[in-house]
């Protein structure tokens, strides 16, 4: 299971005003600290750039691979910056990401396929909805499975995220464990060895009282990872969390542990 950092995000009000006013610094000081938790990838996180989408999708791509060549995860919807993105990333890169609404579709996932990249595939409706039933979000896998391959992704480059829901949901609790049921069933299902990732943050969004949050998260974590996930997006500045992950990574990793 490889951990990739979610830290950056326009949440946080230093990293949107490192992007608004292009300043590396902040960024770099961010980046350099997930770093040193051991991760595997960093998410790009910068919303829907509204405003110079190709600049600055360029100018954090330029700064964060100065300093690692960890795979970088574009996460945005606005395609005019993953193309960006793409152009001066010398990285490995992951578009973060496309589902069965028309717009990313037509606007993202062609990207992928044109420039032969990995790319996250939400289990959303349509509409842009998260479904609620076991049955409903195994269709939807298959449904992207074969749209994409279709359109020439190959079938190695999608890596399926079945939404971790909330626990404040009111079904939060259930959709959390389908998920996990998603987890063992997707390979059999679309008959090929999907990866999966999951945003584990989402979990207890909406809870404030950071020791439960933790416990729940590590518990979660935990069973995500026995479940078969390949890849967590997470807090890595959450010390507890992030040990649990690497321990998850050297219970479950096939090799002499000593």
């Amino acid at each position: 299971m490889h951990i990739i950092s979610d830290t950056l995000q326009p949440a946080n009000p230093v990293v949107l005003s490192a992007i608004q006013q292009e300043d590396a610094a902040p960024i770099r000081q961010i980046v350099r600290s997930a770093l040193a938790k051991g991760i595997h990838g960093i998410d790009i996180n910068c919303g829907p750039l509204p405003k110079h989408p190709e600049r600055r999708m360029s100018f954090l791509v330029e700064t964060i691979q100065a300093e690692t060549r960890l795979p970088l995860f574009l996460d945005t919807t606005n395609p005019r910056a993953i193309e960006a993105g793409l152009k001066v990333c010398r990285n490995r890169v992951v578009i973060n990401g496309i589902s069965l609404e028309p717009s990313k579709l037509e606007g993202i996932l062609p990207l992928a396929v044109a420039h032969e990249v990995d790319v996250v595939g939400f289990l959303l409706t349509p509409e842009g909805q998260v479904p609620t039933s076991l049955d409903e979000r195994i269709g939807i896998a298959v449904q992207l499975f074969d749209v994409s391959t279709k359109a020439g992704l190959a079938a190695e480059r999608l890596i399926i995220d079945p939404i971790v829901a909330p626990l404040a949901w009111a079904n939060g609790l259930q959709m959390n464990r389908d998920l996990l049921q998603i987890l063992k069933l997707l390979p059999e299902v679309l008959d090929y060895p999907i990866r999966t990732i999951a945003g584990l943050s989402n979990l207890t969004a909406g809870i404030r009282n950071i020791e439960k949050k933790t416990a729940l998260e590590c518990a979660f974590l935990s069973m995500m990872a026995q479940a078969g996930l390949n890849e967590v997006l997470m807090n890595v500045e959450r010390q507890a969390t992030t040990a649990v992950a690497a321990a998850c990574r050297q219970l479950l990793h096939e090799t002499v542990f000593a």
